[in-house]
């Protein structure tokens, strides 16, 4: 099996050990200690610049009105399902002006396969409107998870989350018929692209028009910056111009050549050849300053921020997109269309509008045991001392926030599904939440957060209100047990543009105090507990900064100093 198919979890992919960026000189390939992040806070970025959308626009503009084909490579992550299917839906609402162009959006099997009629996704309706390229001619669309249904079944490889071979990327290619007069602009994942071996990627270089990186999570500062790129900075000896990076990569494509004569990070500077995104992309700051103080300036690059919400006022400052036509394809997409989070509750009639609102925010940090003895088990039902903790964290948020005055919401992991969601939450809470109310767990919390503001508008949102934010006050708070989850980032950046607060204010829906660092279990990795809570705390504590530090240290994100041990939480008053 090769490790790479593996369809990973955000929590594991962040984990991965990371290269100390500092002017302290530390070794590669250590992970962040305490006292690194400590040393660390000296250079945080203190003047945060305000999230900038103009070049989002611009490239799903130029998406759109370009002839060539586009591929986009999905890894199984929600956050690249969400930013995808927004270019997606902003591409697709143009394609009928150009006739003779085709998207291959290519998706995890065991996420989508068009032999079985259950998906979490809805691309019937597209697929009737562009033109399914699978069943017709002339059709301009297709989603693809296998590539026997481009080859006539003379090859069989299923995608998952990444191009394993070239040998797998010459049938998209030949489907396509791209060679060096017909190029696609690609779009993927930061680390898939990572992933690529040497020969595949090159490979791709030859046919991609354009190359746009989106992130899967909160491991873009990490594993592709930090661990990838910077690395390779600090070890770079012959520095390159960009007209002579431009130069050689223009006689590679044009030739026979199966190899760059040099190293694919120089091809990072073509900012109108690879394009990279992320939900909030200030954080590279930090990086560029660290790239400054090695005196190799030359190699610091831009991180684009693209938004979370499909806004009008943001199609409406002269990107000429239809709004109604985009929001109404990716809604569909999605499964949105015309449904109200009243609509994703499992007992709507159990909601009090004239109460407030506390969501609890899941995780899949205590899915059932997979192991043969232990099958189809809970782990926070044999977890004795987590389940005590946890039964002893959700008494104290009844105290918090009494059910009398609060909605008890839970938007769980999409792990959890149906009954299973139910057998799930009555063990999590032993049953002491009274009327609990689930949240649909297949749909993105991105996007719940995306509906609700809208409804805002016309005064018809249940996490809403228009006064929230003055006062310290919010209709709406949050709280969960993984304060590592991308839930937390991606909520922060929507409210702070969205409702055009700085990041203290945004506390009153979302406090970091409200997702406290357990001293009885591991925050990243299951079942492995320390025994103390003081070394798990702090075990913890190391998690959260190799995960978050970089966004923290940009002022984007709360301190690590901000977020306070269940310990601590359970002697809270306020």
């Amino acid at each position: 099996m090769n490790f790479k198919k593996l369809i990973l979890s955000n929590f594991l992919l962040i984990s991965i050990p990371l290269t100390v960026l500092s002017c302290e000189n530390k070794s590669s390939n250590s992970a962040l200690t305490i006292s690194d992040y400590e040393k660390l806070k000296k250079y945080s970025i203190t003047e945060t610049r305000h999230l900038n959308y103009d070049r989002f626009f611009k490239l799903a503009t130029y998406l759109a009105n370009d002839e060539s084909p586009s591929i986009y490579f999905s890894r199984n992550a929600g956050q690249f399902y969400n930013t995808s299917f927004y270019l997606l839906s902003l591409e697709l609402s143009k394609l009928k002006e150009h006739v003779n162009k085709k998207i291959l959006y290519l998706m995890n099997e065991e996420v989508y396969n068009p032999e079985n009629s259950i998906s979490r996704f809805n691309f019937e309706n597209i697929l009737n409107e562009y033109g399914d390229i699978l069943k017709t001619e002339d059709g301009q669309l297709g989603i693809v998870s296998n590539t026997k249904y481009l080859t006539n079944n003379k090859t069989d490889i299923s995608y998952a989350n990444f191009v394993d071979s070239k040998h797998e990327l010459e049938q998209y290619i030949n489907y396509l018929a791209l060679n060096n007069n017909k190029k696609a602009n690609v779009i993927m994942c930061d680390i898939s692209f990572d992933d690529l071996d040497d020969a595949t990627r090159n490979k791709l270089f030859k046919v991609a028009k354009k190359i746009i990186l989106l992130p899967d999570g909160n491991a873009q500062p990490f594993k592709f910056i930090n661990n990838d790129y910077l690395n390779w900075v600090k070890t770079e000896k012959d520095v390159l111009s960009e007209e002579q990076i431009q130069k050689q990569f223009i006689e590679f494509v044009n030739s026979d050549k199966e190899t760059l004569d040099m190293n694919y990070h120089n091809l990072y500077r073509l900012k109108n050849y690879i394009e990279i995104y992320n939900i909030d992309g200030r954080y590279i700051d930090f990086f560029n300053n660290e790239i400054e103080n090695l005196n190799k300036s030359e190699y610091k690059i831009d991180v684009y921020d693209f938004p979370i919400n499909v806004n009008k006022s943001y199609l409406d400052k002269g990107y000429n997109f239809d709004f109604n036509k985009v929001i109404s394809l990716y809604d569909d997409i999605n499964k949105l269309s015309n449904k109200s989070l009243l609509e994703l509750l499992d007992k709507p009639q159990e909601y009090d509008k004239n109460k407030k609102n506390l969501i609890y925010l899941g995780s899949s940090l205590f899915t059932k045991y997979t192991s043969l003895a232990d099958q189809g088990k809970y782990r926070v039902e044999y977890n004795l001392e987590a389940s005590k903790e946890i039964e002893e964290y959700f008494d104290k948020l009844m105290e918090l926030y009494p059910p009398q005055e609060y909605n008890y919401l839970f938007k769980l992991h999409p792990v959890y599904k149906g009954e299973e969601a139910k057998i799930y939450l009555s063990k999590l809470t032993k049953n002491k939440v009274p009327n609990p109310i689930l949240i649909d767990s297949s749909v993105s919390w991105e996007n719940i957060l995306m509906k609700e503001y809208e409804k805002l508008k016309t005064n018809e949102s249940i996490l809403f209100d228009k006064n929230d934010f003055k006062n310290n006050n919010s209709k709406t708070v949050l709280t969960g047990l993984q304060a590592t989850s991308t839930t937390l980032l991606s909520t922060y950046t929507f409210l702070v543009s969205e409702f055009n607060i700085d990041l203290k204010k945004s506390y009153a829906f979302l406090n970091p105090k409200n997702f406290p660092i357990s001293n009885k279990f591991n925050l990243v990795f299951r079942d492995k507990n320390l025994g103390n809570d003081l070394k798990m705390y702090n075990e913890n504590k190391k998690l959260m900064i190799n995960v978050l530090a970089y966004y923290m240290l940009s002022n984007v994100f709360p301190s690590l100093d901000e977020f306070i041990s269940t310990n601590e939480f359970l002697k809270r008053e306020n």
